[in-house]
C-alpha cells in the first residue's frame, strides 16, 4: 500500500459483502479530560492495550443503591456490533506486511446483570461509576439546549454538535501528537522523491490527501476551526 486511504479499498473490497465502510478519525474529542472528574478514580484499564473499551453510554435511571446519582455506566469494545480488528503479526501469504485483520468476537455490552439460580435479580447491568454529575452535559440537554455550535471534524465531514463552547464545559478535541505535522511533511517528501518520475499518481494521491485532510499543525483546536 502506498498512499494514505489505500488500506481503506482493500478493506472495502475484502468485505463488500458486509457493506463496509471505513471512516478515519482525525480529531477526536477529548472524553478523558472532559469526564475525569466525574468518575471514580479507581476505575483504570479501560485504555490499555487489548483492555481498551472505545463505547461508554451513560443512562440515566431511577436513584437506587445500585445507582444512586440516577446515572448507569455501560462499556463495549467497540460501538458497532461488527468490527474488524488489524493485529500487527506474521503474515504467512504477505511476510513484508506483518499485519492480519480478524472478524472480532461479537460485541457485547458490559456489566451484564448478576443473576442468583432462583432467577433474583442481585446486580442490575451496568455498573456505579459517576461520583458527580457533569454539570456541562446537563447544561448542554437541558440550559443551553441549541445556542452555540461545537464543531468536529471527522474523516473529512464536518458534524455539527449544538453545546456550550466554554473552557469549563465543553468537550475539547484531544491534542495531536507533538510533531505530528513534521512527521508527516517527512514522509512525504520520501513518497515525493521515491515515486515522482514512475509512479506520479501516487504522489498525486497524497497530495490530493493533504489538501483534504491534513492539519496545518499539532494544534487540533486549530484544526476543528478550519
Amino acid at each position: 500500500m502506498y498512499t494514505p486511504d489505500e488500506y481503506a479499498d482493500h478493506i472495502e473490497k475484502t468485505f463488500a459483502s458486509d457493506d463496509c465502510t471505513v471512516i478515519d478519525f482525525y480529531a477526536i474529542p477529548d472524553y478523558a479530560e472532559f469526564l475525569g472528574p466525574c468518575v471514580d478514580r479507581k476505575f483504570s484499564r479501560y485504555c490499555k492495550q487489548e483492555f481498551t473499551q472505545h463505547q461508554f453510554i451513560f443512562e440515566k435511571v431511577e436513584k437506587s443503591e445500585h445507582f444512586p446519582l440516577g446515572c448507569k455506566t455501560s462499556y463495549r469494545a467497540y460501538a458497532s456490533d461488527s468490527v474488524v480488528e488489524i493485529k500487527e503479526e506474521p503474515n504467512e501469504f504477505f511476510p513484508q506486511v506483518n499485519m492480519v485483520a480478524y472478524q472480532a468476537k461479537p460485541i457485547r455490552t458490559y456489566p451484564t446483570a448478576s443473576i442468583d439460580s432462583d432467577g433474583t435479580v442481585l446486580q442490575p447491568a451496568g455498573m456505579y461509576l459517576s461520583t458527580e454529575l457533569c454539570v456541562s452535559i446537563m447544561r448542554f440537554f437541558i440550559t443551553f439546549g441549541f445556542s452555540l455550535k461545537l464543531l468536529f471534524i471527522i474523516a473529512g465531514m464536518t458534524i455539527t454538535c449544538k453545546a456550550p463552547f466554554r473552557s469549563k464545559d465543553s468537550i475539547v478535541p484531544h491534542e495531536f501528537t507533538k510533531g505530528s505535522r513534521s512527521m508527516y511533511d517527512a514522509t512525504t517528501a520520501l513518497f515525493r522523491s521515491t515515486f515522482s518520475a514512475n509512479f506520479p499518481h501516487v504522489v498525486q494521491k497524497w497530495e490530493e490527501w493533504e489538501q483534504k485532510f491534513v492539519p496545518k499543525d499539532d494544534n487540533a483546536m486549530n484544526y476543528i476551526r478550519e
